[in-house]
């Protein structure tokens, strides 16, 4: 297997572990009360992408005859993003684990 090879297997696995964001948005839909109609249209399309970003990376690794089953999804993350209130989840996970991907 080359560098290449390797590099594009990791990126693949990678884009599986996009599920822990979409579960952490899912919770903050769950437990946000009495938000404006455009929050949860907005945070429901965001976790839709997470959903699809993942879902990429478990389609491009069966087609390198892969599984995501082959990969220890990392949670570490994602539990402690839980221990935060709604409003720190979301800014964690946006401004600090996928910075400069919003405005």
């Amino acid at each position: 297997m080359t560098d290449v090879d390797k590099h594009r297997e990791w990126q693949f696995s990678n884009y599986c572990q996009e599920m822990q964001a979409a579960e952490t948005i899912a919770s903050i839909l769950w437990e946000a009360d009495d938000m404006p109609w455009d929050f949860y249209f907005d945070l429901a399309r965001h976790c839709h992408d997470e959903v699809r970003h993942s879902q990429m990376g478990i389609e491009r690794l069966a087609d390198l005859g892969k599984s995501v089953f082959d990969y220890p999804q990392v949670v570490g993350n994602f539990a402690w993003r839980q221990l935060m209130d709604p409003v720190r989840r979301y800014c964690t996970l946006t401004y600090v684990i996928e910075q400069d991907a919003f405005k």
